[in-house]
């Protein structure tokens, strides 16, 4: 992203040049993680940076064309749980990991432009065990319109 970072900096000096904004100031910010879990951006939210914007440029890939708005992204942790038993027998237990497919098999239906991007990951270290728990992490890009909806709640027994 040099090639952005760079066009950022030179539109906010020749704004400054210019005696732009007129009112308020202008904030030039570079963070690092985009691409994985966007600490730098949650930080600056965090410390307030971003209170009372009007304005901001990212400079995205976008074919060279100016565009005016942008999908979001929201990143949700999930853990399903289960009850443990062993392999041997496991109708004594609730595999976590087959009760989070309802979860996996419903996110196809939900109104997105594309497949949400996931990680799954189950909990149970010991071999030969129904595993209790079941990680999901789901990576969803938010468009103009999306509504935020609740997915499913499930109970851990």
């Amino acid at each position: 992203m040099k090639s952005g970072l760079a066009c950022i900096l030179w539109t906010a000096v020749r704004y400054r040049n210019e005696g732009l904004p007129k009112r308020g100031e202008l904030i030039v910010t570079a963070v690092v993680d985009k691409e994985a879990i966007d600490r730098g951006t949650y930080a600056r939210i965090r410390n307030g940076l971003t209170n009372g914007l009007d304005f901001v440029m990212i400079s995205e890939a976008s074919d060279s064309n100016v565009v005016t708005a942008h999908r979001g992204r929201a990143v949700f942790a999930v853990t399903v749980h289960g009850r443990t038993a062993h392999s041997h027998w496991p109708d004594h237990g609730t595999n976590a990991i087959e009760k989070a497919l309802t979860l996996l098999n419903a996110l196809p239906r939900l109104h997105n432009p594309s497949h949400p991007k996931l990680r799954i990951e189950g909990e149970q270290e010991q071999v030969m065990l129904v595993p209790d728990r079941c990680r999901l992490i789901i990576d969803r890009c938010l468009v103009l319109g999306y509504v935020q909806r609740k997915l499913l709640q499930t109970s851990s027994r």
